[in-house]
């Protein structure tokens, strides 16, 4: 074997020997083309030898910050031969990865050149599991609860920032004890069940008290869990405990709280019962005037409206059959008596209606209408009385569905209205316009004139009874200030809404609602 064979084989054996070490090794000149480059650096980094020595610039490629690159680089060119450069940075594989790496550098003489030979230690792994410490260190110690770690056969391994504090012993003197040494003795017998239940169930959970270094007791939660390896046996056990005093207390306070609440509550049902009575005996009272109401207005009704029908009839008897025997005067004290009787008997009917509806004593009969049927009928009997005034009656479209309703108290809703805008409309060129719209499930009916308009301190009284905004109107047409009571008492018994707008001088229009028919 010639010399330059002996060498030729001396280099494979040490590029085989290489290829086996778990480490990345590269040998490179001062340009940083590679002579070695070995199968370990290869799979760290995902590049071939030949993919490094043709990218120009591998240092770059490999820690594209600069700071990596300094950190395994700088000051190579000035260490002597046989001198050392270690770093610890990180690197960018061929996949876009970043590893971890301890890089130690050597200069060598080779082959009369000055060479790097480089060594890649991967500590990824190492470096994640350090975090991964350190990660459950800061969780530890950042629990606001107390954390005691043992070993499967109860000795200390470990304890948090919240055990020194909740017992007042250092770390040092913790991790020579055990939890039974800092349990009072009285519950000594739990902590032992709580261990043993670990143990057998995997978690117990319990309550007792512990003793602080300076002898004080503690109410404490405990929670053991007993942690076991692959082959199913304990290695662990982690309690965490709680300082319960604070609960203990608010416990005394709804204890107290709840005692309190049931004497509360025991006293509430005795004024209850006793107030059940007073109701109970304001309601028979109740029925009791309510009786006496109804038989009222029975004996009212009776003992005023008949002498009234005799007073009438009587009265336009003798009108007809007298008239031409009877002096003027002796007419218009006749054609007087009959108005104002007239005027009487509409008056106690009005408030026989209203006592009626107050009483929910009105019987209403729901059917189908045409608004615009009764709105006609409204309006060709209020006619006569309209054109005394010289005031128009005129009807807007009505393209509108049927209502529900009892026709005589939408009729006297109706007339009532009318009869109000006929009288307070202007004395010339006087208006009532009568109209309805359909708006949701339900019929909006608007009643319009152009008279003398509601002044603002009438407004909120104008549903009042014997409210009038111009008495001497109603004295001399027969009003009598009932008639917006009432048809607020039938909308009202409908469940549905009357409103009105006005402005003095220009007129009012009161709407009322009324549901539509459903079949």
């Amino acid at each position: 074997m010639t010399f330059e064979d002996g060498v030729r084989t001396n280099e494979q054996q040490m590029r085989f020997i290489l290829d086996e070490v778990k480490e990345g090794i590269t040998l490179s000149d001062e340009s940083g083309h590679f002579e070695i480059f070995n199968r370990y650096m290869e799979e760290l980094t995902g590049y071939s030898q030949k993919e490094a020595n043709s990218c120009g610039d591998f240092g770059t490629l490999l820690y594209p910050d600069p700071g990596d690159r300094w950190e395994a680089f700088g000051g190579l060119h000035n260490i002597g031969e046989d001198d050392r450069h270690e770093a610890e940075t990180q690197i960018r594989t061929k996949a876009g990865l970043t590893r971890n790496v301890i890089v130690s550098t050597t200069v060598i003489m080779y082959a009369g050149r000055r060479m790097y030979l480089t060594a890649y230690h991967d500590i990824t792994k190492r470096k994640k599991a350090d975090e991964e410490i350190r990660e459950k260190a800061r969780i530890i110690d950042a629990m606001t609860d107390g954390l005691w770690v043992l070993d499967a056969v109860g000795n200390t391994l470990n304890v948090n920032p919240e055990t020194e504090k909740l017992f007042g012993y250092s770390r040092e003197e913790l991790m020579k004890i055990t939890p039974v040494e800092v349990t009072a003795k009285q519950d000594l017998s739990k902590t032992l069940e709580l261990i043993r239940a670990a143990f057998e169930e995997g978690v117990a959970v319990g309550e007792l008290s512990g003793v602080r270094k300076d002898g004080t007791e503690i109410p404490l939660s405990i929670n053991v869990s007993a942690i076991k390896n692959s082959q199913g046996k304990i290695t662990e056990q982690f309690a965490i405990i709680r300082d319960i005093t604070e609960l203990k207390k608010n416990e005394q306070i709804l204890v107290g709280l709840t005692n309190d609440l049931k004497k509360a509550k025991e006293e509430l049902e005795l004024k209850v019962e006793e107030r059940t009575r007073e109701l109970r005996k304001a309601y028979d009272d109740l029925r009791e005037s309510d009786k006496v109401k109804d038989d009222f207005l029975a004996i009212t009704s009776h003992e005023l409206k008949t002498p009234l029908t005799a007073i009438i009839g009587l009265t336009q008897l003798v009108s007809e059959e007298l008239a031409d025997k009877m002096s003027d005067d002796e007419r218009e004290d006749l054609r007087v008596v009959l108005e104002e009787a007239n005027r009487l008997r509409k008056l106690i009917e009005e408030i026989l209606e209203l006592a009626r509806l107050d009483a929910g004593k009105q019987v209403f009969n729901m059917v189908e209408l045409d608004v615009r049927k009764l709105v006609d009928e409204t309006l060709d009997e209020l006619k006569p009385f309209s054109e005394q005034f010289n005031v128009s009656l005129k009807v807007e479209s009505f393209n509108i569905p049927a209502v529900c309703g009892d026709y005589e108290s939408v009729k006297r809703l109706l007339y009532n209205l009318v009869n109000n805008g006929i009288k307070y409309s202007l004395k010339i060129n006087g208006v009532v316009v009568v109209g309805a719209n359909l708006e949701g499930d339900n019929v909006i009916v608007c009643v319009r004139d152009n008279g003398i308009g509601i002044p603002d301190e009438a407004k909120q009284k104008i549903f009042d009874r014997f409210y009038q905004v111009d008495s001497s109107k109603s004295r001399k047409y027969g009003g009598t200030g009932l008639g917006l009571a009432i048809c607020k008492k039938i909308v009202d018994s409908y469940h549905g809404r009357i409103w009105f707008d006005s402005e003095v001088g220009k007129g009012t229009a009161f709407y009322f609602s009324l549901p539509i028919f459903v079949k």
